[in-house]
């Protein structure tokens, strides 16, 4: 007697997704993509302040330490003890890296002044010779959300100051 061998009693089925499942995933990862680039860019943000801050913060102590020195501040960025500046178009105005710092002083007080010179909507970050910093929006308000990202709180009397304590 001959076996015959048993016939499959379905024909195999071809796996895959449908066009319901792939627009389902898609709009799955747009909504995902739409909360969380809001909040990615407010972190870049607040990365790149906070850089700023500590610049200003070094530029400060570095002004501190050389009045305690020389009985006065300096105008010349150079004359700080500070490595890295380059590209000085003045001794006011020089390049760190990608922010561009500016100084100025009459002896007995100073103020620096720290700007991106690559992203035009970062604010100003200043730092004078008392506490605290201040970001300056210039009336920009991408520029103001940036400073309130960050946590400044607006000077009174005038729109475009936050004060940010660090």
């Amino acid at each position: 007697m001959k076996c015959k061998r048993p016939q499959p009693s379905h024909k195999p089925s071809i796996s895959g997704f449908t066009l319901i499942e792939l627009l389902v995933v898609v709009l799955i990862i747009g909504i995902l993509a739409a909360i969380a680039l809001p909040q990615y860019q407010k972190a870049v943000t607040r990365s790149r302040i906070s850089e700023m801050l500590l610049l200003a913060k070094r530029f400060r102590d570095a002004q501190i330490i050389y009045r305690l020195t020389n009985g006065r501040y300096t105008e010349d960025l150079q004359a700080l003890d500070i490595d890295s500046i380059t590209d000085c178009t003045d001794v006011r105005v020089c390049k760190y890296g990608k922010y561009r710092i500016y100084c100025g002083s009459n002896g007995s007080t100073f103020y620096i002044g720290i700007q991106h010179s690559v992203n035009n909507s970062l604010p100003i970050i200043e730092s004078y010779n008392f506490p605290g910093f201040q970001c300056l929006s210039l009336g920009d308000p991408k520029k103001a959300a940036a400073c309130e990202t960050y946590g400044g709180r607006k000077r009174p009397n005038n729109d475009n100051y936050y004060y940010i304590d660090f």
